[in-house]
């Protein structure tokens, strides 16, 4: 990119970045680390009125640079860091960051996660559901495959599948739900040149539907189940609506302990 521009911004799932800066000019950062949130939140609010929303992580939705000494005048640190080509940069989790590209470059950048975070992430998901956010990635698929692999990290392991057991539990139990209404369970139809299924987001929430997607085929709406359910008993009306599975309701049963 050519003196490209970042406006002030973090990962709304927390995860880490690392960026590599292969070849051009320099790109220089502004970060703002996580203990600073809420002043930095405040000066926004304040500063910014016409731009704020009040609603979660506001800042993220911000089109605007803002003037370095005016966030220091206020007593919030900033640290800037130019980055020259051949270089790593690490963004916390947490932490605002912008940037700009004084010339031509070319990098890449990669989020990344530990263990430690995956303990959270339940958490950070659902918070992110319920505030419409977009999401990276489908917590689900994640510890469906870090279940899956060869794993040599026996505590990662048996984290991601007490993790994925109790997510299986839910699904299950809102299938069986859906069932008991008359909502008819299908696999998933084929969809030439298209999003797979196991990829579409809830169009109500942005969430990923890794499991189940429910399709409203008279509206064309996609739903996770949660909000599936959620129409379907605001309306009193399921016609239309279809199950497409991603997962038949044995394969899953088997990384569950409940009673199917």
């Amino acid at each position: 990119m050519t003196f490209s521009t970042q406006f002030f911004t973090r990962d709304p799932q927390g995860l880490p970045l690392i960026e590599y800066l292969h070849e051009g000019g320099t790109k220089i950062w502004f970060s703002i680390s996580s203990e600073q949130t809420e002043a930095f939140e405040n000066f926004c609010r304040n500063k910014l009125p016409q731009l704020w929303t009040d609603e979660f992580d506001s800042v993220n939705r911000l089109d605007v640079m803002i003037p370095i000494d005016y966030l220091e005048n206020e007593g919030i640190t900033v640290t800037r860091i130019v980055q020259k080509p051949g270089e790593f940069v690490v963004l916390f989790p947490g932490a605002f960051h912008a940037a700009f590209c004084t010339d031509f470059c070319l990098s890449e950048c990669c989020y990344f996660s530990s263990s430690d975070w995956l303990r959270s992430a339940q958490d950070i998901f659902e918070l992110s559901r319920y505030h419409r956010l977009p999401l990276l990635f489908s917590l689900e698929q994640l510890l469906y495959r870090i279940v899956n692999s060869n794993e040599k990290d026996q505590d990662l392991h048996k984290l991601a599948k007490t993790k994925l057991q109790n997510f299986v539990k839910h699904a299950l139990g809102l299938r069986t739900k859906l069932k008991c209404i008359g909502v008819p369970l299908t696999t998933p139809p084929q969809k030439p040149n298209a999003v797979p299924w196991s990829d579409v987001t809830c169009d109500l929430c942005e969430y990923p539907c890794y499991f189940t997607v429910v399709f409203d085929q008279d509206d064309e709406i996609v739903y996770c189940v949660y909000h599936a359910l959620q129409e379907i008993q605001r309306t009193g009306n399921h016609t239309g609506f279809t199950v497409i599975y991603n997962f038949p309701t044995e394969k899953l049963a088997q990384y569950s302990t409940l009673d199917c």
